[in-house]
């Protein structure tokens, strides 16, 4: 995404609801817990049910935890895939903003002096 293009209201528009979006996600401790529990929990599922595979053979209960685990790992992955770029957005937002704002001065500068 190019922030150069966006008008200024437009950025701070995106910020405003990046840093909702960072504060709900922040102040929520369980359930940061719960979705670092829930990829253990997928984790467990994929070994436990390749273990019990090499065991047994290939059954489809086993087939269906390992299937499951693999949906949930990949969840979390994309979860905390979205938590990264959007705090990484916002740090750009940011730096695009105080970028702006120090033209700006720069440039009013020029034209009083």
């Amino acid at each position: 995404m190019d922030l150069t293009t966006l008008t200024e209201e437009e950025l701070i528009a995106m910020r405003e609801k990046l840093d909702a979006w960072m504060v709900k996600h922040k102040s929520s401790k369980w359930a940061n817990r719960f979705w670092q529990f829930t990829a253990i929990a997928g984790a467990y599922a994929v070994i436990d049910g390749l273990f019990n595979s090499i065991q047994v053979g290939v059954t489809a209960p086993n087939a269906f935890e390992i299937v499951l685990g693999c949906i949930i790992m990949f969840s979390w992955y994309q979860g905390d895939k979205g938590i990264k770029s959007n705090t990484i957005l916002l740090k750009s937002v940011n730096d695009e903003i105080s970028q702006r704002g120090a033209s700006a001065q720069t440039d009013s500068q020029d034209v009083a002096g």
